[in-house]
């Protein structure tokens, strides 16, 4: 609904309406046992604050992309992302003293696999994905960049798999299954288009 330009052509074409439809259903499948356990009353609204500051994210970031496409900034592409990087981690620095975090804060408590964890989301999930994002809004329009949105959670269910031996759910295949079923019907309807 944000991106007016194409609104009409998402919601006139039944296969990306059915694609859509279809890919947010496999996320509920493949998160279903999370969503369905019972939350203590003490984190309730603890639950409901996080999950509306990661819808408002998520808002936010879709607003940032049609604005950055529609409106590109003059600087290299590097530049651009440099600023929003050092501007992301001074207001997470912000945030973490405004919460005390740093009273709680022990180095030594903090094992390797964590650093190892935030070593790999600094290169791969902020650098290498933000670099190749970015650049692919040039070349693509942003819905077609955004299915990474449906795709994500593919990934992060096996790497969990693989590295951490987490265990898949036969309804978490059945997700998979939907979410993949769903980003293929949109992006078929798309490339027709083109």
């Amino acid at each position: 609904m944000l991106d007016k330009a194409n609104c009409k052509y998402y919601f006139t074409t039944s296969a990306i309406i059915t694609g859509v439809v279809m890919s947010f259903g496999g996320i509920l499948m493949l998160f279903r046992d999370k969503l369905t356990a019972s939350i203590p009353a003490e984190e309730i609204q603890t639950q409901v604050f996080a999950s509306f500051i990661v819808l408002l994210g998520a808002m936010c970031w879709v607003v940032g992309t049609l604005f950055y496409k529609s409106r590109p900034a003059p600087s290299s592409i590097y530049q651009n992302l440099g600023w929003q990087l050092l501007f992301g981690a001074v207001f997470s620095l912000l945030i973490s003293l405004f919460f005390n975090e740093t009273d709680t804060f022990i180095m030594s408590n903090v094992s390797w696999q964590a650093w190892a964890a935030v070593v790999y989301l600094y290169i791969a999930g902020s650098i290498a994905a933000y670099v190749a994002y970015t650049w692919l809004l040039t070349q693509q329009p942003a819905t077609i960049v955004g299915m990474y949105a449906f795709v994500n959670p593919i990934g992060a269910v096996f790497l969990g798999w693989f590295l951490a031996d987490e265990v898949i759910s036969p309804n978490q295949m059945i997700g998979l299954f939907v979410i993949i079923g769903g980003a293929l019907l949109i992006n078929r309807n798309k490339k027709k288009k083109t």
